[in-house]
């Protein structure tokens, strides 16, 4: 009779198992350098509506409160709003995805995106702090842009 003996298979066994798992751990690292390099360019795009914002609005004039996360919503609001009024538009607003709706966290569990007065900062997991949570399902584009006029929160 041909075939496998039960100690070849155990041991195909152990080492597929073997193998697996090594996989996963290494999956599982570079899934998490994924989601960093994620809310990395995240807290690059939000800073880079800021220079547009300021370019066009003038500087940021709503301070960094880190005990809540009202500043960094006020921030991400007018830097979304575009005045219906075409001739008081602001050149290149809005100045972010109208559709942006990020909501806040201060789970060091999540990674987040601080205001810290001129731009945004990112929290990664472990650190404390409160901010604009970075999710990585899509689920922070909304429907509709936000009231807040850009010029209530940046200088002109």
């Amino acid at each position: 009779m041909a075939g496998f003996s039960m100690s070849e298979m155990v041991i195909t066994i152990s080492i597929l198992g073997i193998l697996a798992t090594v996989a996963i751990i290494s999956m599982n690292g570079a899934f998490q350098a994924s989601k960093e390099a994620l809310a990395v360019e995240k807290m690059e795009m939000l800073n880079a509506g800021i220079i547009r914002t300021t370019n066009s609005v003038g500087e940021p004039a709503f301070p960094a409160r880190k005990e809540s996360g009202e500043d960094e919503q006020v921030v991400l609001m007018a830097m979304r709003h575009r005045r219906t009024d075409e001739d008081r538009a602001y050149p290149g607003s809005p100045f972010v995805n109208p559709r942006l709706e990020m909501k806040t966290s201060n789970s060091d569990a999540d990674f987040r995106l601080r205001w810290t007065g001129l731009r945004y900062e990112l929290l990664r997991p472990g650190d404390t702090g409160v901010g604009l949570k970075v999710v990585f399902d899509g689920s922070d584009i909304g429907k509709n842009p936000p009231t807040i006029d850009p010029s209530n929160v940046f200088g002109k």
